[in-house]
């Protein structure tokens, strides 16, 4: 046996351990979100234990079961599923783009341009409270609730902060 063959055989090897070890890891995680489906769809006003709700999944069950299992409980955690997912993927393609697995979007910045791009956001009048001016809405001097002439004679640095309307 030559040194290459040895080498290409040791690198087969450890590539079957790897190919293993990913099905193993997907089938634990297949087994947790399995288990976290039936305690997230068990858990409300309407406590269900894990046989109730796996023999409603079935086919079984009680109307009112059958409703709150499917209508109000299994859309949330099928969003909250596919949320997560989104999430997830988005991180692997970051840290594949930038080819550093501890990359995250505060050390980017990304996320202060978020911030940056939410604030304009805030002011779209189907984003605003009920009876809340629009000048308001843009930033948070004064403070809702305060009394705006104590909240303005406590500080005048406050003043080139203030987006009162003019």
């Amino acid at each position: 046996m030559t040194a290459l063959t040895a080498s290409l055989a040791a690198v087969d090897r450890v590539r079957r351990g790897l190919r293993r070890r990913a099905l193993l890891v997907a089938a634990a995680m297949t087994i947790v979100l399995l288990v976290a489906a039936t305690l997230a769809l068990g858990l409300g006003d309407y406590p269900m234990d894990p046989g109730q709700v796996l023999r409603t999944l079935v086919g079984g069950g009680t109307r009112i079961e059958t409703y709150i299992v499917w209508e109000t409980r299994m859309p949330r955690f099928a969003m909250a599923v596919v949320a997560g997912g989104a999430l997830a993927l988005a991180g692997a393609l970051l840290q594949a783009l930038l080819r550093n697995p501890l990359a995250s979007p505060d050390l980017l910045g990304i996320s202060g341009g978020a911030r940056c791009s939410a604030s304009p956001g805030r002011c779209l009048p189907w984003s605003r409270s009920a009876g809340e001016p629009r000048w308001r809405c843009c930033c948070s001097w004064p403070p809702r609730g305060a009394d705006r002439a104590a909240s303005a004679s406590s500080s005048r640095a406050s003043a080139s902060r203030s987006c009162a309307p003019a």
